[in-house]
């Protein structure tokens, strides 16, 4: 079973992140007021990041734990290709996936600037 820890808004590319993200849908017919239907809990790989604080994760699974519409929610099919910043991790509680050796991840990171090398 894979472990977690807690990260935040603190990871590089090929970490595999998770977090919850709340779904919202426009209510009434003038659609000025939204509501809260249900939440969703994503499992991706961050592929690419820049400098203005966005991140590009490829979805490995998503699922709905809790939807408060009889609505039916969809999740993300595996694959597709996300954009988020990185506050949006950060709220969800992200987690990352621990690497099997934590020494690699640590070459693949800069120790002065926290940024992965080039």
């Amino acid at each position: 079973m894979a472990r977690w820890i807690v990260c935040g808004e603190s990871f590089i590319i090929g970490d595999v992140v998770r977090w919850a993200e709340p779904v919202w849908m426009e209510k009434g017919k003038r659609k000025k007021k939204v509501i809260k239907v249900g939440t969703r809990r994503v499992i991706a790989e961050v592929r690419n990041a820049n400098p203005k604080d966005w991140i590009y994760l490829s979805v490995l699974k998503c699922e709905i734990p809790a939807n408060l519409q009889a609505r039916v929610l969809e999740p993300y099919p595996k694959g597709e290709l996300l954009r988020r910043k990185r506050k949006t991790t950060g709220r969800g509680g992200g987690e990352r996936m621990v690497w099997s050796d934590e020494r690699a991840r640590e070459m693949v990171t800069s120790k002065f600037l926290g940024v992965p090398r080039q």
